[in-house]
């Protein structure tokens, strides 16, 4: 009898345990064992639910794994799109992995903690379940226990990129923002690009970007492409900017033509300048550097992902045969207004055109204070070699720096 003592309240415990289940269908504690952080919450039946950490402080991270792990999608050599997004650009995401064909990795980001049993959350979960099912989904929210106390801070890009390439379940990796659309079979190409690429050589494969002028249509084959440019319908994307001046686009394009990947060879340090910041494709194993957090909001984000991984010694190569195009905005739905983006931050950041932004703005001053400084101190003469003129300002103004 006294053996059986402990049974009855055993099986009354775990009883109440499984009614609590049913009864948050949408909303479940996740208990946060041995930390002294607030309890996160699972949404949507997801896999895990934790808390994602940086230098921008803690958020809620809830973690969808789609697909059978023995799909075709999730092949070991297989390339993942990783990509982010505010939650408004859920519907490009469908398109954008529909396109793709392959795995995609998503950071989705909420503005704030979704409500328990709402309408609102109601409709999200749907919206996620109608997914196609190569999208891995990972939903990052404030905390809520801070959310209700300050006020959401600007949408954190480089936060969600991030997150999208830790969380991605496969070698190779091509970051692209979600309004971007890739060109026909371009994950088959850059599995064999990346697959050629010496063992000894780190590197990551700039993709070039495109964009359609006038309203017209993306092209999605090299011929095609072409064709488009000559006739002037499509450009390179931000064209007068320095985001891509290093990319040849003829040499990409006979390169392309000739499907000849191993004729493509590094983009030389020297036409690689200041605000070159494409979307690449890489392996993990190259250690590329992570997107810097602490440029939230426009400005910066990119760039300065782009300045440590030259830093850390990768060289930039072209992709041939792979390239993405920015459809217009009657396609994508949304205006720069309507996607977050604060008066002001309009334009290139490089011509001046938005100094009026409070955010490019702060991150300059995070640049030239935090990030640059850094890396100046981990690189020393490789960053100097490489960014000159940023060395000799750094240097300059370690000078003038009182001591201590």
């Amino acid at each position: 009898m006294r053996s059986c003592s402990w049974r009855l309240p055993a099986v009354l415990i775990l009883c109440a345990f499984c009614c609590t289940l049913l009864q948050q269908r949408y909303l479940v504690p996740a208990a946060q064992a041995g930390r002294p952080q607030p309890v996160l919450y699972k949404i949507c039946n997801a896999s895990i639910s934790e808390e994602w950490c940086d230098v921008q402080g803690c958020v809620a991270l809830h973690r969808f794994a789609r697909g059978a792990p023995g799909a075709d999608h999730l092949r070991p050599a297989a390339v993942t799109l990783a990509t982010q997004l505010d939650i408004r650009l859920l519907d490009r995401l469908a398109a954008v992995s529909t396109q793709w064909g392959g795995p995609v990795s998503s950071a989705i980001a909420l503005q704030a903690v979704p409500v328990p049993g709402g309408g609102e959350l109601r409709a999200l979960c749907s919206a996620l379940r109608s997914l196609p099912l190569n999208v891995d989904v990972h939903l990052l929210h404030p905390l809520p226990v801070r959310a209700a106390s300050a006020a959401p801070p600007p949408y954190n890009q480089n936060r969600g990129r991030a997150i999208a390439i830790a969380m991605a379940r496969t070698e190779l990796l091509l970051h692209a923002d979600v309004d971007f659309l890739a060109s026909q079979a371009a994950g088959t190409l850059l599995e064999q690009v990346l697959s050629r690429t010496p063992a000894d050589v780190r590197a990551i494969w700039a993709v070039p970007a495109f964009e359609p002028a006038g309203g017209s249509e993306c092209p999605t084959t090299v011929r095609g492409l072409a064709s488009a440019v000559r006739e002037g319908s499509v450009r390179m994307f931000h064209a007068s900017g320095a985001g891509q001046r290093a990319i040849s686009f003829q040499r990409w394009l006979n390169a392309s033509l000739a499907e000849a990947g191993d004729a493509v060879h590094p983009i030389a340090d020297e036409a690689v300048g200041w605000g070159f910041e494409p979307f690449f494709a890489f392996r993990r194993r190259d250690n590329v550097p992570r997107f810097d957090a602490q440029f939230a909001g426009r400005g910066f984000n990119r760039i300065s992902q782009i300045m440590e991984a030259r830093a850390s010694g990768l060289s930039i190569r072209l992709a041939p045969g792979v390239f993405l195009c920015h459809p217009p905005a009657s396609i994508r739905g949304m205006s720069r207004r309507e996607d977050g983006t604060a008066s002001g931050c309009e334009g290139a950041m490089y011509t001046g055109r938005n100094r009026g932004c409070a955010q490019v703005r702060a991150n300059y001053v995070r640049m030239y204070t935090r990030f640059m400084p850094r890396l100046l101190d981990e690189h020393g003469e490789r960053f100097c070699a490489l960014y000159p003129d940023r060395c000799t300002q750094i240097r300059a103004a370690a000078e003038l720096r009182p001591p201590g």
